[in-house]
């Protein structure tokens, strides 16, 4: 799964288009084609912005994919699936303000999952120094705080 996140990512960052302008236009549309609806979602502070939304396919789920881009100009992936059956390892788990997600670092790329209303949610990024990785992790908080996904089939 991870690998497939990283790929996401990866398009993302070099092919990914910044549509900030249309994600309220977009939105809708990407959570009707994946299933995956939000109450509410994080679209952006000072230090981060949401700037692309769309239906994603990830390892035989279909799901949503936010892309976000921080003031230095890196993406954060975020996608949501349904989680089924998958189980997060206790190994790696970290206290991240009242939750304790898995973090990873692989392949030059740091990666934060968690389950939230059965769905499998995954930030990835490539912040992975270790200043880079705590900001990673407040945006995480911002994002996890402000969104509530459910699935609608």
């Amino acid at each position: 799964m991870t690998r497939a996140v990283l790929a996401e990512h990866a398009r993302n960052t070099f092919w990914g288009e910044t549509r900030s302008d249309v994600v309220p236009a977009a939105l809708p549309r990407a959570m009707e084609e994946s299933g995956i609806a939000l109450s509410w979602v994080f679209t952006g502070d000072e230090d981060i912005q949401l700037i692309n939304a769309k239906p994603t396919y990830l390892e035989g789920r279909r799901g949503i994919e936010l892309a976000y881009q921080d003031v230095a100009g890196h993406t954060v992936t975020y996608i949501i699936v349904p989680g089924g059956s998958v189980v997060l390892p206790e190994r790696g788990r970290v206290q991240i303000d009242r939750w304790r997600p898995v973090v990873k670092r692989e392949n030059g790329f740091s990666l934060i999952l968690w389950r939230q209303q059965g769905m499998l949610c995954v930030m990835a990024s490539d912040l992975v120094s270790d200043d880079d990785l705590t900001r990673f992790k407040g945006y995480f908080v911002k994002v996890r705080s402000s969104t509530e996904p459910y699935a609608v089939y």
